[in-house]
């Protein structure tokens, strides 16, 4: 394994996957509470969780990955950090009941895999923990959903992100899930280019009368 790359205080063991500005704004989107429970989705390497560890020492995070490679490297990078307030859970999201109790985060987040299955190039070279995690060949953002509706504690917040060309389809189902946007933010890659990612912060069961767009950077 190759050494762990720094990225500004913290160290990441990371193999096939990059830090991409993308995903830090999202982390940086994220808001949790100063003390309380979070449940990270698919935390992947440990990127989400690390930089939130820190920023919310108090609150404690349960961080779910279910792909062994990825989970062994998010355990690695805890321990790099020194997180001591994040508890791994080793756990397929679609049997998360079998994993943690109901209602008791008072955050979700997530970054689900966003490209569809039939944007994939057969000939990609990349392995089976990078496709998993890119791409919905094995679970969706429906996934993530309601693994989040069972998570979390009535009128509580579920950040995600997700691509913007999807946007409505998104906004559409978290309301049928009575997850009620209050705060999006479009991410534009360059001056003069369409946005392609999104974040959106939703409420369970507490509708909104204004949604709040945030300025790009």
């Amino acid at each position: 394994m190759k050494d762990p790359i720094k990225f500004g205080q913290f160290l990441f063991l990371q193999r096939d996957f990059k830090i991409s500005s993308d995903n830090v704004k999202f982390f940086e989107f994220v808001k949790l509470p100063k003390r309380g429970v979070a449940v990270e989705l698919g935390a992947g390497f440990g990127l989400g969780t690390v930089m939130l560890a820190h920023r919310y020492p108090q609150t404690t995070i349960y961080a779910v990955e279910y792909q062994k490679s990825l989970y062994e490297l998010l355990l690695k990078n805890l321990e790099l950090n020194k997180v001591s307030n994040v508890k791994p859970v080793f756990c397929d999201l679609r049997e998360i009941k079998k994993c943690l109790p109901s209602q008791i985060a008072d955050v979700v987040y997530c970054n689900p895999p966003f490209w569809r299955k039939e944007f994939l190039n057969p000939s990609t070279k990349k392995g089976k923990e990078y496709i998993y995690a890119n791409f919905e060949v094995d679970t969706t953002y429906r996934d993530f959903v309601e693994a989040a509706l069972w998570l979390l504690k009535s009128y509580k917040r579920f950040f995600l992100m997700m691509d913007t060309p999807r946007f409505l389809e998104i906004v559409d189902f978290l309301r049928s899930k009575k997850l009620y946007p209050k705060r999006v933010k479009f991410v534009f890659p360059a001056k003069g280019k369409k946005s392609n990612v999104f974040f959106v912060e939703s409420f369970l069961g507490k509708p909104t009368k204004e949604l709040e767009v945030l300025p790009p950077d």
